[in-house]
């Protein structure tokens, strides 16, 4: 299984450690990238807390705790890991914690937008700004991506109402109206926004599996 691996102080062998880990869902946010929004559509759903296996220290001082984490494999996640070392006959106890964040992403996509995308005036020149990262929060190039314009319709639908009556309700409907190859460079990429006809749209940025990596509306 997956390890961590934990140094409390000076080597004391043969002490009792108790553990436990917490797996909450998480909104990536990164101090080097501030304006970014960065997007997971494979973030975990519900946080996950469990005792972890009781073990004690070796000759080193060291203790390792095994999780099973494969079972969340496909997930996004914040990973705790709460740990308690107890002195000799079980009394007093340090306690020590860490918390990393674990994706199996490759990288994460971010957009920064550069102006109130809410309302654009037909016509204007506007964009955002993109850039992909890696685990070590590097910006990198990443090819063999889609772009993908969506325009929302609202259409009139005929619904069943629960006493058997009929009424019209307005329904948005999400129509793709261009697609094509896209990539980035290392770096902070501009994306300009069509502006030149009235509507509600959005770019959707796609991986090469088709998994939704971020999308800007505007």
């Amino acid at each position: 299984g997956e390890q961590a691996r934990h140094l409390f102080g000076a080597p004391a062998s043969g002490r009792d450690v108790k553990a436990s880990m917490r797996l909450d869902p998480v909104i990536p946010a990164f101090n080097r990238y501030p304006d970014f929004r960065f997007h997971l559509s494979d973030n975990m759903k519900t946080g996950v807390q469990e005792t972890l296996a009781d073990t004690t220290t070796d000759d080193n001082g060291e203790a390792t705790l095994t999780m099973d984490l494969k079972r969340f494999g496909s997930s996004t996640y914040r990973l705790g890991v709460l740990a308690q070392v107890f002195e000799a006959g079980g009394g007093r106890n340090v306690q020590a914690d860490a918390n990393v964040l674990v994706s199996s992403a490759p990288f994460l996509l971010g957009v920064k937008a550069l102006d109130n995308l809410s309302y654009l005036s037909k016509g204007t020149d506007h964009s955002v700004q993109i850039l992909a990262i890696n685990p070590a929060l590097d910006s990198i190039a990443v090819e063999a991506l889609g772009l993908e314009l969506h325009e929302f319709r609202y259409v009139s639908v005929l619904v069943k109402q629960r006493n058997g009556t009929m009424r019209f309700e307005s329904r948005r409907k999400d129509v793709v109206i261009d697609s094509k190859p896209f990539a980035i460079t290392a770096g902070e990429n501009t994306l300009a926004l069509p502006t030149a006809n009235p509507g509600d749209f959005a770019y959707v940025i796609k991986d090469a599996g088709g998994s939704v990596l971020n999308q800007v509306e505007f």
